[in-house]
């Protein structure tokens, strides 16, 4: 029997254990202007905009090189589902946190059965590889922050 369902489970518990605690905090820092005070999230007219100015353009104040039009569609589907909880914004974080980890094992699974031979994953030993450098991306202090 397979170790995969296992190991992703494992994956999975420790992704959102190591962020469970921001769920009952407020917003900090940028999360201020880019959320309480962004009007281009609370309403799906601004879409087009989001597509065309940097991260900042909603402040009104010139241009500048940030752009980055996911982040406000992402803060624009937690508004319309979570209103403006904190709770909601990092429960959402957390599920793309969980999601990126599951790809890191995934890709990582991916290159290590093509380059060491792997023929199914049911036998495959190399699991163990890919799943520690997903649990290395799950559990590294750089995320904190984002």
């Amino acid at each position: 029997m397979s170790q995969r369902p296992v190991l992703i489970s494992i994956l999975v518990l420790v992704s959102v254990s190591v962020y469970l605690n921001a769920l009952s905090n407020s917003f900090v820092y940028d999360d201020r202007h880019l959320i309480l005070q962004n009007p281009w999230i609370k309403d799906v007219r601004h879409i087009p905009q989001l597509f065309f100015s940097d991260i900042w353009a909603f402040k009104g104040e010139g241009t500048g090189n940030y752009y980055r039009p996911i982040v406000h569609l992402i803060y624009m589907a937690d508004y319309h589902i979570f209103g403006l909880n904190p709770w909601g914004y990092h429960l959402s974080r957390i599920l793309l946190h969980v999601g990126s980890s599951l790809l890191v094992f995934l890709i990582a699974s991916t290159i290590t059965n093509r380059y060491m031979g792997g023929e199914t994953y049911a036998k495959n030993p190399q699991d163990y590889i890919p799943f520690a450098a997903a649990l290395l991306f799950a559990t590294h202090p750089i995320h904190t922050e984002s």
